[in-house]
This record gives C-alpha cells, sequence and structure tokens, in this order.
C-alpha cells in the first residue's frame, strides 16, 4: 500500500500533530515495508520545522523515499493531510486516523472463520511465496472473523460502522462468501441486501465462483480419504466433469439438493425431484454413480477435516488450485482474491 504524507502534516502546528504523532505513523511505515511504501512528493517539506526536527536517519530515509516516489511514478492509495478527519469515505485521514488504519489489522470476514480460514492461508502460501502469511498471522497483520449468516451480516457492519463513527475510510474488511449455487446461472438473492451496504460503504468483498470453498479442493486430495466406505464415492466424484465438481454438494451429496425429505431415499428416481437446472448438468452421470453420490463424502467431523486438508495436505498447490478454475469463466479467480485482499495490506 502507498501512503503519501503531504506538506501540510510536515508544516503543522501541535493543533493539528505533535512531533511525536508524526514520529509514530513514520515508524510504522518504515518498520512494515512488507505492507506499506511512503510516498512524498513535494521537496518543500525538508525546509519545514517537523522535518528539521526528525532524527537524521528518518530524514534520509524520507529523501529517499521522495526520489522513488519520483522515479516509480507512485500512486497514492492512501493520503495523510491536514483536516483529513473531515473524510469519511474517502481515503484520507489525518495523522491520528492514519496511525490508527495502518496499525490495524487486514481482517477477513469469512460465514466461518476457523474452517474457512484454511482456504484463504492456502491461496497465499501456494500463489504468493514470497508473503509470509504465516508470519502475518503471528504478528496480527491479518485475521479473520466470523461473519455468520446473511441476516446477521449486515447488522454485524453496521454496528462496526456506527464504532467508527461513521467513518466507512477506517474500515481494513474483504468478505469473502460462498455462492451456494447448485449450477452456474442459480440466482442467488440473499446476498443482496449484504452487497448493497458493501458497495454503499466501499467494502471489499467477493463471491465465490463455484458453490462453495469445498468445491476448489484438488482432485489429488479425495485420494487421502480412501478407505471402505469411500472408494466408490470418490471414484464416482472424480468421474464428474470439472463443471460439475463446481456445484456439487460434497458434504450432502445429491440430496443435498432435495429439499423433501420424504423425497430423499428415493435412489436415482430422485433425480425428478431436483431443479431442472440441476437435473441437466448432471444428466451424463451414469445411475450407478449417481447412487454412489446420493449421500456426502462420510468422513467424521467433514465441516473441520476437509478444509484442514488446504493446510495439511501435500498436493495443494498452485498448479493443483489452478486446475480446478482454469475452465471457469474467470481462470485467475484465486489470483483475484488475494489482490482484493493485499489492497488493504
Amino acid at each position: 500500500m502507498i501512503v503519501e504524507i503531504d506538506k501540510s502534516i510536515f508544516n503543522a502546528d501541535d493543533s493539528v500533530c505533535t512531533l511525536k504523532e508524526l514520529q509514530r505513523l513514520l515508524a510504522v511505515i518504515f518498520i512494515e515495508t512488507e505492507r506499506y511504501k511512503l510516498k512524498i512528493s513535494d521537496s518543500s517539506i525538508f525546509d519545514s520545522k517537523y522535518f528539521q526536527m526528525l532524527s537524521i536517519e528518518d530524514q534520509d530515509l524520507i529523501k529517499l523515499c521522495f526520489d522513488a516516489s519520483i522515479t516509480e511514478s507512485l500512486e497514492t492509495d492512501r493520503l495523510i493531510i491536514k483536516g483529513g478527519q473531515q473524510f469519511y469515505s474517502e481515503p484520507k485521514y489525518n495523522v491520528q486516523e492514519g496511525f490508527v488504519f495502518l496499525t490495524a489489522p487486514i481482517c477477513v470476514w469469512l460465514e466461518n472463520n476457523y474452517n474457512d480460514s484454511f482456504f484463504v492461508l492456502a491461496l497465499f502460501r501456494c500463489l504468493r511465496k514470497e508473503i509470509a502469511i504465516d508470519e502475518w498471522q503471528k504478528k496480527s497483520w491479518i485475521t479473520f472473523e466470523n461473519l455468520g449468516g446473511c441476516a446477521n451480516a449486515v447488522n454485524a457492519l453496521a454496528g462496526k460502522l456506527k464504532e467508527k463513527d461513521g467513518k466507512s475510510k477506517m474500515f481494513k474488511y474483504f468478505i469473502l462468501l460462498d455462492s451456494d449455487k447448485k449450477w452456474s446461472g442459480d440466482k442467488i438473492s440473499k446476498y443482496n441486501n449484504l452487497i448493497d451496504f458493501c458497495n454503499k460503504n466501499g467494502i471489499l468483498y467477493h463471491i465465490l465462483q463455484k458453490r462453495t470453498m469445498e468445491n476448489y479442493m484438488p482432485d489429488e486430495v479425495f485420494d487421502e480419504f480412501r478407505d471402505k466406505m469411500t472408494n466408490s464415492w470418490i471414484n464416482s466424484y472424480l468421474y464428474l466433469s470439472p463443471e460439475q465438481k463446481d456445484y456439487f454438494n460434497i458434504s450432502k451429496g445429491f440430496n443435498g439438493n432435495i429439499y423433501d425429505e420424504a423425497k430423499r431415499d428415493l435412489g436415482c428416481n430422485g433425480r425428478k425431484y431436483v431443479d431442472v437446472e440441476v437435473q441437466q448438468l448432471y444428466s451424463s452421470v451414469s445411475d450407478e454413480n449417481y447412487k454412489n453420490l446420493e449421500q456426502g463424502l462420510k468422513i467424521s467431523d467433514f465441516k473441520t477435516k476437509f478444509p484442514e486438508k488446504y493446510s495439511t495436505s501435500p498436493y495443494v498447490y498452485a498448479s493443483t488450485l489452478l486446475n480446478r478454475t482454469s475452465h471457469q469463466t474467470d481462470p485467475k479467480e484465486l489470483n483475484h482474491i488475494i489482490d482484493k485482499i493485499l489492497e488493504l495490506a
């Protein structure tokens, strides 16, 4: 993130910010170089009162940043400026706000902050190896919060906005949601209010193309679940096409698409009780494979054990993850998720 400190800060008086507050802000930027880069666009600050009062080391670093700002044509992401507290949604801050924002962690909001975090961390470990994401966690540069169900999500975020006096510019939030789609064109309306809130308040979010985060699991990982009980299920699952795997209910199987419980045990005849679009998507699945996949993958504590594979399996790496998205309308979806998160870094 490129953080610009305007000349008005260096020419400020104690009523705007103290020298100590400026030094504290600079220390965050200079220490956390993995996250922040300082932009200085006006050389007149070199003659300012506060610049002359800084240590020689800080002065030299600022001069280097000025040179880099010019030669690299840096684009400002966040601006620290006199009167910045007047802005509520624009990324402009006074010194005090800037310090609070920069020292806050990136907060990734998930429907289940423990289980779903394995997926997000795997994306960084496999696709952005230059970022020491485990160290980021240890330093609390990135955290995971529980968004819960859609009904509570807007209320939770509205409460956070109230805590920040309505200043959405103070949010370092990214929201990642399962699409819950049963086929590619499935229209899911339950997120509409949340999306409207995010768009209104400039909160970054992403809704997955596939049904859930579980549907991005590389095929190779399923072999780790093989036993007498699961062997036929896994063989039938691996026989599905990439798109069929995208929208398959791994935890509940085909019967997870049948809302009438009395009709879930009808064998292959149950096909006619799912949406027509689902029938069409899986029309090529043989009766034998359909029968094997009527129930979900039978492993103990599925909701925890399955996503943990994103962290523990040796078969989760860049090429296996990207193989699961190569056929999508956005084959670079996983990289785009990381890019959105890093906009807040």
